[in-house]
């Protein structure tokens, strides 16, 4: 089951109404089905048990949301909106989060299960380029039309119910020309590829991670599909995918160049190198809009909508710096605090005044400006720590008599984790939706594996190293 959880976290297909966006998605309702049925289940273990720390930030949290809220309703009061109503779904994310923890806790309690998981990601990997390649070959020739509007019927986050209405263009698809996998947009896809694969590959390269009974045995597979990952983000054509793909091919050579290796295999990776970068450079300019998304890479072309969202929401920041304004709270904050120039321009005035909102635009400054320092700095300290401690057990690992296999699998966790934090600081400018199942669960991934390692260790290691380790 383990190899599957990260597959099944990108079905984004909303089948539940009534309940927060996080909860209506099938892998949201399969997991909270799952920890229901193994706390219930007789003679199962369920590790419920939560560190201090962890119990003391949500208390935190439950309070500065609560003050957040009330002093946005009673200095900017808001037509029909309920304090009940948002400080509820501030609780379902808070709940959403616990249940994911719980549920990757329990369902990656051995090695071999975490193992799998992490085997699972090339199955997303390969399942994904699929789709992206299919949708490039409706794109410019058509093809694919009917199984692309099954998929996208049934799979999609944004569902269409027949074949009309996908020919027809309402879907992202047909109406921008552009890939978007399962997700609303390109840029979404590409964040999520950067985010929930490319880290676990390009780790899994660096560490020679050999899986024993997979067809992944060898780096050639490794760096295929790191090459298939960066040729995908130049062939969706975002600015987003362009600069990421950029930052992926810099540290593949980083990786490439920094280790011991003899002149010929230097000469034959040198040469694989410069091949996949001339292919990748060739298809940037063979496609039309390429120049385009260059150019918008550099100057914000459309409209401002940007610019304005980001110094609307640091003004939104900078007038509740500790507490911030609320969950969903800071749309309304952003119009009062948009720059005058975008306030007056008659587009802005009939799409956004109307609905007293100006959507932010970056992850990170929307937490800024909703949950304040008081919760972004402690989120960002404890990940931060997280590397500390990971890398230091990963050491003591190495000093153990563990199999080679062990030392390597959970050095490249570690790595893997290092490039999620690498990847995540510019992708936390942009906007995706953060609160998606398979970005909660790569990250609680490395939380848990962290913590097997943690106890692993101290049953291994001799008792005073056990002490010094706790």
């Amino acid at each position: 089951m383990q190899i599957l959880i990260h597959p099944l976290s990108f079905l984004s297909r909303r089948v539940a109404t009534g309940l927060p966006t996080f909860f209506q998605t099938i892998p949201a309702i399969l997991m909270i089905f799952y920890v229901c049925f193994a706390i219930g289940r007789k003679g199962k273990k369920f590790d419920l048990k939560f560190s201090s720390g962890m119990i003391y930030f949500i208390v935190l949290i439950f309070i500065t949301q609560a003050l957040a809220i009330i002093d946005t309703i009673i200095n900017f009061p808001i037509t029909g909106v309920s304090i009940y109503e948002r400080y509820g779904h501030f609780l379902l994310l808070v709940a959403y989060v616990i249940v994911g923890y719980l549920f990757m806790k329990n369902a990656l309690d051995t090695e071999q299960k975490i193992v799998n998981f992490f085997k699972g990601v090339y199955i997303t990997f390969g399942v994904l380029l699929v789709l992206l390649f299919m949708q490039l070959a409706f794109i410019h020739s058509g093809l694919f039309e009917q199984p692309l509007s099954w998929i996208m019927a049934n799979f999609s986050q944004q569902p269409y119910s027949d074949f009309g209405l996908f020919a027809q263009g309402i879907n992202y698809l047909t109406s921008e020309r552009m890939p978007n996998g399962l997700d609303p947009e390109s840029r979404d896809v590409a964040i999520r590829i950067i985010l929930t694969c490319l880290p676990f590959m390009l780790a899994a390269f660096r560490n020679r991670l050999p899986f024993k009974g997979s067809l992944l045995l060898g780096k050639t597979i490794q760096i295929s599909t790191i090459a298939l990952a960066c040729l995908v983000l130049f062939l969706i054509a975002t600015r987003t995918g362009f600069i990421l793909a950029v930052l992926t091919i810099v540290l593949f050579l980083l990786y490439l160049f920094t280790e011991r290796q003899t002149h010929d295999a230097l000469v034959k990776r040198v040469s694989i190198t410069l091949f996949v970068l001339i292919c990748l450079v060739f298809l940037i300019f063979t496609f039309s809009n390429a120049s385009e998304e260059i150019t918008e890479i550099l100057f914000d072309t459309r409209g401002g909508n940007r610019r304005a969202s980001i110094i609307a929401t640091l003004r939104t920041f900078l007038q509740h710096p500790i507490i911030g304004v609320g969950y969903h709270f800071s749309d309304p904050w952003n119009i009062m605090n948009a720059p005058l120039e975008w306030a007056n321009n008659p587009i802005n005035i009939n799409n956004y005044l109307p609905h007293n909102a100006l959507p932010p635009l970056s992850v990170l400054f929307v937490w800024l400006a909703q949950f304040g320092l008081i919760i972004v700095l402690p989120f960002f300290a404890y990940f931060v720590r997280l590397k500390l401690d990971f890398t230091m057990l990963v050491e003591r690992l190495n000093e153990t008599q563990c199999t080679p296999w062990q030392k390597s699998f959970f050095g490249t966790i570690n790595d893997a984790y290092f490039l999620f934090i690498i990847y995540f600081i510019p992708t936390s400018f942009l906007l995706f939706d953060w609160s998606g199942m398979s970005y909660l669960l790569v990250l609680l991934y490395f939380v848990v594996s962290k913590s097997y390692l943690k106890e692993y260790l101290n049953q291994i290691a001799p008792i005073g190293e056990s002490e010094e380790m706790n």
